[in-house]
């Protein structure tokens, strides 16, 4: 993730576009760091509630889609109407998304604060439930 948002940003400033602002870097870093952090514990859960490879790389990715298009990853959210726009904020999508376009008006680490607890503690939560059911699965535990 960090290496297609540097380069990225190379393309922009390459083809002379780009904002008169530069996103927090800082606060940038840590979206990325618990936005990967909650994919990841999709795909430990995926991996936990599957019986194979394939059913776990299915799961993990209709579970991803799904997400992403309730999570306004596709269109913006403000575009669904008000119910839809109340469930995509059960997505990790939701609150990356969010935290990006915070950060690109000029926000700062302390204005993604939320994004980043939503994210990083649904992560750490997905991947421990993940890790458990897989253990338990395979008689780890």
């Amino acid at each position: 993730m960090g290496a297609l948002m540097a380069s990225i940003t190379l393309l922009e400033w390459a083809l002379g576009g780009g904002a008169t602002q530069s996103a927090d870097v800082f606060g940038l870093c840590l979206l990325i760091v618990t936005g990967v952090a909650a994919a990841t514990g999709i795909g430990v859960l995926a991996a936990g509630l599957a019986r194979t490879y394939a059913q776990a790389a299915t799961y993990g990715s209709g579970v991803l889609l799904v997400m992403a298009l309730a999570g306004g990853i596709f269109f913006p959210v403000e575009l669904f109407p008000r119910p839809m726009q109340m469930v995509s904020r059960i997505t990790f999508h939701y609150w990356a998304m969010d935290g990006y376009v915070t950060l690109a008006l000029g926000g700062g680490p302390i204005d993604v604060w939320p994004h980043l607890l939503v994210l990083g503690l649904g992560g750490v939560s997905l991947v421990g439930i993940g890790g458990w059911l897989l253990r338990r699965r395979i008689g780890l535990s």
